[in-house]
């Protein structure tokens, strides 16, 4: 496999594929590894300390929340996760907080409580990755909250739950600093792949080009080798005059009027050159249009051969350009007729 063809395997990926973690949409195995942690865990809470309503209600918050952050679908800018599943998953970890802090029973705080809030602060780094920082932090910060305002009610020593937030704290930041720079190599890639695909594209129509000039040296050389090897075998007749007249009109036409050249056109252009018509072909779309742009539809070649075979000396004209909303134009004027100039407009749809 060469460069070209590895880069155009890299360009053809999907579009929502990511630099890190699972594709969008595709986070069923890390949320089967949350959920069966999260049941295992209560499973061992229930065979330790009995059935709790608050613990088994936490843990189906958490399930529900882990479920809102990773399995719903991107939106289609890429990773990121719609709105109203992001403000889901906080509203739910913020639930589990409130479930898991106090004991009803015991008047004090549950002793399984921190091990919910780690479990909600990973949900929350999954929203943030998932880019909703918003949402993220500010579930985070609720909890966080909650935390505090129960620390000081019960007398719990502040530097347990001080140090409890911190710890959680500085793992998302943390997080949102791998978040930022992971979206700044996302854009990266991006711009890099963009560029890749201007690259590849300027190599084709350059290729193009080539095989088209090519094709275009073959023609002409098989279309003047004949009349050039009677110069050279010492020929000077009045046909082979008249013929390298005839062929010089061709050999203009393919230069300046290479599109109109085709099809019926080049023998309607020739017989008219024969009755003493001096006809010029002009091309004026432009290189910049590419040599695919625009294709003159067969109709219209027939049109031009039509009015070329009518003509009758000094001169006519044939000419197409585009107009500025991208609609073929081809202009026919003769001469000899005293009028003004056919006048021939071709739809986009049809011409490109």
């Amino acid at each position: 496999m060469n460069r070209q063809t590895a880069v155009r395997n890299l360009l053809e990926e999907r579009a929502d594929t990511t630099l890190f973690g699972p594709p969008p949409g595709h986070g069923r195995a890390i949320w089967a590894l949350v959920a069966t942690i999260t049941v295992t865990l209560a499973v061992l809470q229930f065979w330790q300390l009995g059935v709790s309503v608050a613990a088994l209600a936490a843990a189906a918050l958490l399930l529900v929340a882990a479920g809102a952050a990773l399995l719903p679908a991107a939106e289609p800018d890429g990773y990121r996760l719609p709105r109203h599943w992001a403000w889901g998953a906080v509203v739910a970890v913020t639930l589990v907080q409130l479930t898991t802090i106090w004991d009803a029973a015991d008047g004090r705080g549950e002793g399984y409580a921190p091990w919910y809030i780690r479990g909600s602060t990973i949900i929350c780094a999954a929203v943030i990755l998932r880019r909703r920082a918003g949402a993220g932090w500010a579930g985070a910060l609720v909890g966080y909250l909650i935390l505090a305002l129960h620390g000081a009610m019960t007398g719990v020593p502040v530097g347990e739950w001080t140090t409890l937030i911190l710890r959680q704290a500085g793992a998302l930041i943390a997080i949102q600093v791998f978040a930022v720079l992971l979206d700044r190599s996302r854009r990266a890639v991006a711009v890099l792949r963009e560029e890749e695909r201007a690259r590849l594209a300027a190599i084709r129509l350059r290729d193009a080009a080539t095989r088209q000039r090519q094709v275009e040296a073959k023609r002409i050389r098989g279309l003047v080798t004949p009349t050039l090897l009677r110069i050279t075998a010492g020929e000077a007749s009045a046909e082979l005059r008249r013929e390298a007249m005839l062929l010089e009109g061709a050999l203009r036409d393919s230069l300046r009027g290479r599109r109109i050249a085709a099809g019926p056109v080049s023998a309607a252009a020739r017989g008219a050159r024969t009755r003493g018509v001096d006809v010029v072909l002009l091309d004026d779309l432009g290189e910049g249009a590419g040599l695919t742009r625009f294709a003159v539809p067969d109709a219209v070649l027939d049109w031009v051969a039509t009015r070329l075979s009518t003509a009758e000396p000094p001169r006519a004209t044939v000419r197409i350009s585009a107009t500025t909303d991208e609609r073929m134009t081809v202009t026919f004027y003769s001469e000899n007729r005293g009028e003004g100039p056919e006048l021939l407009i071709v739809d986009p749809e049809i011409s490109s």
